[in-house]
């Protein structure tokens, strides 16, 4: 079942990506992945031992390039400040810094490198600085800062975004929340000349277009989506295109076309080809050279060289020695949404689309087939990234590809037409001043005709964004999932396409095992405490089903953020039992919108809850629903007795096996009791897990407040504390 017929670039590419995740993640995982890609891909012997070097290289490529952390000063703690040129202490937690602005500033903050590093700099639009918006430096330039330094914090949460570890694979070691700024120096050479031609376009945007239609344009154009609304954003996301804001093969595909088209007209098509190489590099670095407008940038030099010389590159090959070359490059790119989601979805369009288009040209139009198929394949290979980024993806996507796509391909060409008249050159010594007026005048007027044609396809295509809102269930979520899982999918989807059934056969075990432990993982009995609510709202789950304590309200009475996400996350679709045991004013607010939420299949109220006017009234709504119970006596639930004892909410799961002697046998496990304590009048005894302000004689004793990450506790035949950066 070996594999060795593979073009070599990809066991190489495939290889050093593993050495790059055994660097940062678990080594042992990663090297056993390699060890057996290197077993069934390796031709000879010294294939293997080069590609087991190639693994070695990846794995010091990325764990010699270890961020320094910064001496500036943090939250708690001494303060300690390095000796080094450009930067002095101010006050505690007061930092002065000075550095050059990476390309390009976002509408509120901008990238500052300096010599200790780079750091993350807001300044919310320049509004509260002192001197104003005026001060506020140029993409390129150098400027001189004081703020407040705040170093990245780890996810305190295991549904919680990661925003250290995205912000240190773009090489970002500490925010600064600017108060002060000083423009020391603009920018120079090279970099002057990009600044001036992004910004001359942006004025042309804003010359031609109106303000809403400036804001998609520049999305997509610059991948910048900071001037868009958020409900355009959702919109976007709802309808699975957000791969439209930002710059990828579509955009770069299109810029080429144009300038080959143009060139062709003076040199050979082949010339035009390698003269426009500099040109997609060009359109990348006006875009920020993101990830994906890189990748793009360098399957096209690879596929244009080829074409010229006579060799049609593969696709495929093109993909992996682009993704070779911008990780050695830069390995940390790896752990960035943007190059995973760039390369999976590129990777669906050439290995899995093909299969997909044949199948399904049998039933359908050439002209509807390959676009679905297009659409399915590119989606099939980004929802684990999607799932586990954004706890959910779209369901509609391939129907919304086939309507936006083709008018979104317009759209693009419309615009990069509408540059290339406004920057059309008028050489003097080619036409008279008279001519060269003319040529210039219908040049503009060429420019306004398709400005004019791309702000009509913009108000098409935004028409259709905002009709998905009315689509029901068009996000879906699978909750979290392991690694494993996810590299058993991976591997199930490819094997299908390569039509080798011992390989598919083994792909499809590998899967059905990943899904069975995942299943079985999700029915084990589990106590979560979230970092949220401080302590306000918990959560258990056995037997696949969740119930809640609490609301999770904030000081202000609603319901905090995060609770959504934790829902998502954890793929909750609905909770059995919610238990209330306040009511204070706090709570009636977020009480409210749990009740709006429709999860929640019942409410138990603990008897003796102060009944306000506010809270009869949901009472009186809910009980003609008959969602809710009043909680006055010890009652059993799926396996379950809950209780009252004192100010306290006892949980406890009995055995439920009748021959006392398996009462500890792996089917059934020991009984095990949850204490969760709301007031300080309570003596349960003792328990596996306490929760509350009260000691008592328990295993594990929680007090949330104190606590700065999410805790999980599983009640097995061991009581164990779970690693909350597992989850």
């Amino acid at each position: 079942m070996r594999i060795s017929r593979l073009p070599p670039i990809y066991p190489v590419t495939a290889a050093f990506v593993l050495g790059i995740f055994s660097a940062r993640e678990q080594f042992a995982v990663f090297a056993l992945l390699a060890a057996v890609l290197i077993f069934l891909s390796a031709p000879s012997v010294k294939a293997g031992f080069l590609y087991t070097i190639i693994f070695v290289m990846g794995f010091l490529n990325l764990s010699m390039r270890s961020i320094p952390r910064s001496s500036y000063p943090v939250k708690r703690g001494p303060v300690r400040f390095a000796e080094s040129p450009g930067v002095s202490p101010v006050k505690r937690g007061t930092v002065t810094v000075s550095g050059k602005v990476l390309l390009f500033p976002k509408q509120k903050s901008f990238v500052l490198k300096t010599e200790k590093g780079n750091f993350l700099v807001w300044h919310g639009g320049g509004e509260k600085l002192e001197g104003g918006a005026k001060n506020l430096p140029e993409a390129g330039g150098f400027a001189e800062l004081t703020g407040i330094f705040s170093p990245m914090e780890e996810k305190i949460n295991s549904f919680s975004t990661d925003w250290k570890k995205i912000n240190e694979a773009q090489g970002i070691e500490g925010r600064i929340f600017a108060k002060k700024i000083k423009v020391l120096g603009y920018p120079s050479g090279f970099t002057r000349f990009i600044v001036k031609m992004r910004a001359s376009a942006d004025k042309s945007i804003e010359k031609h277009f109106a303000v809403d239609s400036a804001a998609y344009v520049r999305g997509f154009l610059w991948g910048e989506k900071s001037g868009l609304e958020k409900d355009i954003i959702r919109n976007f996301r709802r309808s699975g295109l957000m791969h439209l804001l930002a710059v990828s093969g579509l955009h770069i595909g299109l810029f080429t076309a144009i300038a080959v088209v143009f060139l062709s007209f003076f040199i050979s098509r082949g010339s035009a080809l390698l003269v426009s190489i500099p040109l997609a590099f060009l359109y990348s670095l006006l875009c920020g050279a993101t990830p994906s407008s890189v990748r793009a940038a360098i399957m096209f030099s690879i596929m244009a060289v080829g074409l010229r010389t006579g060799r049609r590159g593969v696709l495929g090959s093109s993909l992996f020695a682009a993704a070779l070359f911008m990780l050695i490059v830069n390995p940390l790119w790896l752990f960035t949404v943007a190059f995973r989601l760039s390369y999976l979805a590129v990777a669906g369009i050439i290995f899995i689309s093909p299969a997909l288009s044949k199948a399904f040209k049998k039933i359908m139009p050439a002209f509807i087939a390959v676009p679905l198929a297009v659409g399915i394949g590119c989606q099939l290979t980004v929802i684990p990234i999607l799932n586990e980024t954004f706890y959910e993806f779209s369901v509609i996507t391939p129907v919304m590809n086939l309507l936006v796509i083709p008018i979104a391909a317009v759209l693009v060409f419309s615009l990069f037409s509408f540059f290339c008249a406004s920057f059309f050159p008028v050489p003097s010594f080619l036409f008279s001043a008279v001519l060269a007026t003319a040529v210039k005048g219908a040049a503009d007027r060429a420019a306004g005709v398709f400005a004019a044609s791309g702000s009509f396809f913009i108000w098409l295509i935004d028409k259709l964004l905002r009709a998905t809102s009315i689509v029901p269930n068009a996000m879906a979520g699978w909750g979290h999932q392991s690694a494993l899982t996810y590299i058993a999918y991976y591997a199930l989807i490819f094997s299908i396409f390569s039509k080798k059934k011992r390989i598919i056969a083994a792909a499809g075990l590998l899967f059905a095992i990943t899904v069975g432990g995942q299943i079985k993982s999700s029915r084990a009995f589990r106590f979560y405490v979230p970092e949220f609510g401080g302590g306000d709202c918990c959560f258990f789950t056995a037997a696949g089903k969740w119930y809640q304590i609490g609301t999770a309200s904030d000081i202000a009475g609603n319901m905090a953020g995060e609770y959504d996400a934790f829902i998502k996350y954890h793929g909750i679709k609905k909770i059995e039992g919610c238990f209330i045991l306040s009511s204070s004013i706090y709570h009636i607010a977020s009480f409210t919108q749990l009740m709006e939420k429709n999860i929640v299949k019942k409410f138990y109220l603990r008897i003796g809850v102060k009944m306000t006017n506010e809270f009869e009234m949901l009472l009186y709504e809910g009980r003609g629903k008959n969602l809710f119970r009043d909680l006055d006596a010890p009652f059993d639930e799926n396996g379950f007795k809950f209780s009252l004892s004192g100010e306290a909410l006892v949980i406890e799961r009995p055995c439920e096996i009748r021959r006392i002697s398996r009462c500890e046998s792996r089917e059934a496990g020991p009984p095990r009791k949850i204490v969760y304590a709301f007031g300080e009048k309570t003596a349960p005894g003792k328990c596996d897990v306490f929760v509350g302000d009260v000691y008592e004689y328990c295993k594990y004793w929680i007090i949330p407040q104190f606590e700065d990450k999410e805790v999980i506790i599983r009640l097995g035949r061991k009581v164990t504390k779970e690693r909350w950066a597992r989850q």
